[in-house]
């Protein structure tokens, strides 16, 4: 249970336009159950490209630069242009935070092993992503876990098309 995030890429074939020449099959199973699609038949493929579980300050991004406040787990549309705004914008709040002072402490974990935790005072700072609260959405603080969590967004960001449309979906 939690906040899971999704963010898909649709390619678009044309396949069931004949001026656009499209002709193979793919073949799949599923479950051991053959399935053969003629891409003929194919208007757009469907793709996950990231999958986020519990990063919150992503999510209470997408909701308020792409769903317009409104968050009912629907499915948006982002642009290009504004999946890389967020991709630039993680890679500014990883350089602003990671230059802060650090907080360190060792915890212990659920096996009771120590571990060294590290936070960060970010009180001087006026970072526009930040944690978000909400129903099971995770940690909200600025710690390890969340740099670690812009870093694998920034990397999930890098490889965008201009020519495939995306869609942004969020379940809690």
């Amino acid at each position: 249970m939690g906040l899971d995030m999704y963010l898909e890429r649709e390619v678009y074939v044309g396949g069931n336009y004949e001026h656009r020449k499209v002709t193979g099959n793919i073949d799949i199973k599923i479950k051991e159950v053959p399935l053969r699609i003629n891409l003929e038949e194919v208007s757009s493929i469907i793709i996950q490209t990231a999958y986020w579980r519990k990063v919150n300050a992503v999510h209470s991004w997408f909701v308020e630069n792409v769903q317009e406040g409104i968050d009912e787990c629907q499915r948006s549309y982002v642009s290009v242009e504004q999946l890389r705004e967020l991709r630039e914008l993680c890679v500014q709040t990883i350089e602003l935070v990671k230059g802060c002072s650090k907080i360190v402490s060792l915890e212990k974990d659920w096996n009771d092993e120590e571990y060294t935790y590290v936070k960060y005072d970010v009180d001087d700072l006026d970072l526009e992503l930040t944690p978000q609260a909400g129903f099971f959405f995770g940690s909200q603080e600025i710690d390890i876990y969340f740099i670690q969590d812009l870093e694998e967004t920034v990397k999930m960001l890098s490889n965008l098309s201009d020519r495939d449309s995306y869609y942004y979906q969020a379940s809690w």
